[in-house]
């Protein structure tokens, strides 16, 4: 569990929500790979794009499946993730 501090450390460190890393990704991709629940919460709070797509994951949720961390998952589609992908296959099936 984190404390509320490296909450805000990570988010200072990744200045913006909609700051873009070439390889990662925008912080909330990173976030959901790593499994941090309450970055990942604060991200959404501010006004991270739950659909984001960029960086080795492409988007949060494909990089919360490939962290396997089920709680992201969960809490990303129920903040409206897309499950689906361009061609209609169910990411979650």
């Amino acid at each position: 569990m984190q404390t509320h501090q490296e909450v805000l450390d990570v988010v200072e460190i990744e200045a913006s929500v909609h700051d873009d890393r070439e390889k990662l990704g925008k912080p909330l991709i990173l976030t959901s790979f790593l499994g941090h629940e309450q970055t990942v919460r604060l991200l959404l709070d501010n006004g991270a794009d739950i659909n984001t797509v960029g960086g080795y994951f492409q988007t949060p949720l494909l990089a919360a499946l490939a962290g396997h961390h089920p709680r992201i998952v969960d809490l990303l589609i129920e903040a409206g993730a897309y499950r689906f992908d361009g061609s209609g296959l169910d990411l979650l099936a």
